[in-house]
C-alpha cells in the first residue's frame, strides 16, 4: 500500500472465513475468530476471508503490541495460499456510513456472500440478546449487500512466482 492510500491505517482484529470442507464435497465451512485464527488458515483451502475493519486509532494500544490485530496490509502479507491471486472487496452493508466489512475472494457464490454478511450483522442487530426480530433484520439486510471491488490483490508465492 501506498502511502495516502485510504486502505493504509486500517486494521482487523475479528474475521470469518468459508473454507472448502477436506473431503472437497458439500457446502462451505464457515469459521469466525480472530487474528490467532487467521495465522492457522495459511495452508487450508480458504473461499473468502471477511475481514472486519478498524481504524488505527480506534484499537486499544494493548491489543496492537500483543498482535491481536494486524494491519491490513500485513493480512495481504499473510494470506492463506489459496487466496493468494484473489480480489478485495468493501461490502456495502445497509445503514453504515462509511463500509467497515472487507471480503477477500476468488469467485464467491451470491449465497455464500449472503451468508457472511447476515452472520457479520448479526453481531450488529442481535448485540445483547438474539431475538427472532434482530435475526430477521439481519437477514434482510444480509439481501441488501453490496460488493464494490477495490483492488486485485496478486502476491509472491514462496518460490518467487506469480
Amino acid at each position: 500500500m501506498e502511502k495516502g492510500d485510504p486502505l493504509e491505517n486500517l486494521y482487523c482484529r475479528h474475521l470469518q472465513y468459508l473454507q472448502m470442507p477436506p473431503w472437497k464435497y458439500g457446502k462451505p465451512i464457515h469459521g469466525t475468530g480472530g487474528i490467532s485464527t487467521f495465522r492457522n488458515l495459511k495452508r487450508l483451502k480458504i473461499l473468502a476471508l471477511l475481514l472486519i475493519v478498524e481504524d488505527k486509532e480506534a484499537i486499544p494500544q494493548e491489543d496492537l503490541q500483543r498482535g491481536k490485530a494486524l494491519s491490513l496490509e500485513k493480512v495481504i502479507e499473510e494470506l492463506p495460499l489459496s487466496l493468494e491471486n484473489s480480489l478485495m472487496s468493501w461490502i456495502i452493508l445497509p445503514e453504515e456510513e462509511a463500509p467497515s466489512t472487507i471480503l477477500i475472494h476468488g469467485n464467491i457464490d451470491e449465497d455464500d456472500l449472503k451468508t457472511l454478511c447476515y452472520t457479520r450483522l448479526i453481531a450488529r442487530h442481535c448485540n445483547k440478546q438474539v431475538t427472532e426480530e434482530c435475526l430477521k433484520k439481519a437477514r434482510e439486510d444480509a439481501e441488501k449487500a453490496k460488493l464494490k471491488t477495490v483492488a486485485k490483490i496478486e502476491t509472491q508465492t514462496s518460490d518467487g512466482l506469480n
